[in-house]
């Protein structure tokens, strides 16, 4: 019965709860006060009964008492006096006797109508009986009176009407005796009444109590059921745990019961974004970037920019390692063409000796181009100071991002790793080009095939380094977008600062270059004095030859691990080699 109410309750509004608690505690209230007053009316009914019946009684009765007592005494004082001046006393006699009769007659009436038991009314009928009975008489005594006759009234009156007033004062004084009988009764039944209404209120309160406390704990436990699951659901979902959901089991159709049902729902699309993004970052981590908007969970509200981020990340990391691929593929086949050059030059070096002569003809060609090639190197260090600094600056505002998105920036990190050695083997690739240049230019008309094919390696290095410097300015603009990687961007900036001091090595390099360079320069001047030393150059040139094939292969290598690394990933549209 009480779980039925409760489930019944359960599905009221929280205003109509309260009026239906409220109402029933009232009602219960009312019904008690009804009771309460009933008894209270039946007990002034008592005490009304008590005086309107013998309280008035006795009245009635000291009247009718003293109106035979006073007529009495007026008829013996008139009897006393004897017949001395009787028609003046007897006119005074007469009026006293009126009002004593009167009184009698008045008293007696009013007996009549409030008495209520048969033995009151018995009795009162036996004195009706006496007093008609002595109003016959006290006619005569006082007509005798009036007379004269004072001894035949005197005889008359105590002999025949005096035992009638004696008679009559005795059924008085048996009326009055039942009257006090009665009104104890009266009394009795309005204690027994009374007490009974104390013993009943006592009850009833106690009752109401009770019920009060029932229905107040019932709708208490009713309120405060879904509030405690709501409150504890919200705590747990305060620190992360979006499976509380499961702790709201409360279904009503009240506040309480939305509340539940809004909180609940919240709790659950939370939880399935929190999977839905773990998910997507795992598939990134495992390197697999061919999620599209459409096999990423619709999100709804402020959660949309999230999967806006997802796919712009997606997106640009496609891009980025579609576009490292392609460079991988063109130092891969710079690294073939020099290596075939390097084979060349060996070849080459055989042929020197008879192109000797003609070596002194080009001194002044190639040493304007070591001028340019000092200029040019100057140009790059000054581009390599520039990028360093912009790095720096990029480095610097990657600090403010989030730290959210570690897998995806350890990828990152690799992949400038990776991106750095390019930049190394193409300036490495380019340093050779030049030299090959030089030692082209020494041998002459013999050298000139691979003076082309090494000012080709030199633009292929450069190539691969803008390439190179490209592919990172894609993975910083990459990372900026990762709007909540504070803790991983923090790592990313370290390796990026490792980067600009790599940077900053090659900027040194360069600088050493270029001094190196200006200083072929002023040497090539002093070549004509030493065509002598030129077997000496041949030989050197033979040993460079070797190297530039070591570094091909190197580099070539270098290449293939690169493509094994991109090949991890898995991208909207494969790289074809």
């Amino acid at each position: 019965m009480v779980n039925k109410y409760k489930e019944r309750l359960k599905h009221y509004t929280i205003n109509r709860k309260l009026k239906a608690t409220l109402g029933v505690v009232a009602l219960i209230a009312c019904i008690i006060g009804v009771i309460l007053i009933s008894g209270i009316l039946a007990v002034a009914n008592n005490v009304k009964g008590i005086y309107q019946g013998p309280m008035n009684n006795v009245n009635d009765i000291a009247n009718v008492k003293y109106g035979l007592t006073d007529l009495q005494r007026a008829i013996n004082r008139l009897l006393a006096e004897g017949s001395d001046n009787m028609a003046d006393r007897y006119a005074n006699f007469e009026k006293t006797v009126e009002e004593d009769v009167n009184l009698v007659v008045s008293g007696v009436d009013d007996m009549d109508k409030h008495f209520k038991t048969e033995a009151t009314r018995a009795k009162l009928s036996e004195m009706q009986a006496k007093i008609n009975e002595g109003e016959k008489v006290r006619p005569q005594v006082m007509q005798l009176l009036k007379s004269g006759k004072i001894d035949e009234a005197y005889a008359l009156n105590y002999n025949t009407y005096l035992p009638i007033v004696n008679e009559i004062k005795s059924l008085a004084n048996d009326i009055e005796t039942l009257v006090y009988q009665n009104g104890a009764v009266y009394y009795t039944q309005s204690v027994r009444l009374g007490n009974g209404l104390t013993i009943a209120g006592i009850i009833l309160v106690v009752a109401l109590l009770f019920i009060s406390t029932f229905f107040t704990r019932t709708i208490t436990e009713v309120l405060t059921t879904p509030a405690k699951q709501i409150v504890e659901a919200a705590e747990q979902m305060y620190h992360g745990d979006m499976s509380a959901a499961n702790l709201i089991t409360y279904e009503s159709e009240d506040e309480f019961g939305a509340m539940a049902k809004t909180l609940k729902g919240t709790m659950l699309n939370l939880h399935a974004y929190v999977d839905e993004i773990s998910t997507v970052l795992r598939e990134i981590a495992s390197g697999d970037l061919t999620k599209d908007s459409d096999e990423i969970t619709d999100f709804l509200g402020d959660f949309v920019s999230i999967k806006e981020s997802f796919v712009y990340i997606l997106k640009n990391f496609n891009i980025t390692l579609t576009n490292i691929a392609k460079t991988s593929e063109q130092v891969d086949i710079g690294a073939e063409d020099l290596s075939k050059a390097a084979g060349d030059l060996a070849k080459g070096t055989t042929d020197q000796a008879s192109a000797v002569e003609e070596l002194t003809a080009t001194v002044e060609t190639v040493a304007a181009l070591a001028k340019k090639s000092a200029d040019q190197t100057q140009t790059a260090y000054d581009n390599v100071l520039a990028v360093a600094e912009n790095a720096e600056e990029e480095r610097k505002k990657m600090d403010s991002l989030t730290e959210e998105m570690a897998n995806i920036i350890e990828i990152s990190n690799k992949i400038e790793a990776i991106t750095s050695t390019i930049e190394d083997i193409a300036s490495q690739t380019s340093l050779l080009a030049l030299n090959a240049s030089i030692e082209a230019a020494r041998a002459g008309d013999a050298g000139r095939g691979f003076a082309v094919v090494a000012e080709q390696i030199g633009k292929l290095a450069t190539d691969s380094q803008k390439s190179a410097v490209n592919t990172r300015e894609l993975i910083v603009k990459t990372i900026e977008e990762i709007n909540k990687g504070n803790e991983i961007t923090a790592s990313v900036a370290q390796a990026f600062e490792g980067t600009i001091n790599e940077m900053q090595k090659f900027a040194d390099v360069a600088k050493e270059t270029n001094e190196s360079a200006r200083n072929q320069a002023e040497i090539l001047s002093q070549i004509e004095q030493g065509i002598e030393q030129i077997s000496g150059v041949t030989q050197n040139t033979a040993a460079s030859s070797q190297e530039s094939s070591a570094i091909s292969e190197q580099l070539e290598q270098r290449a293939r691990e690169l493509d094994k690394l991109i090949n991890n990933f898995k991208l909207y549209r494969p790289v074809s080699r």
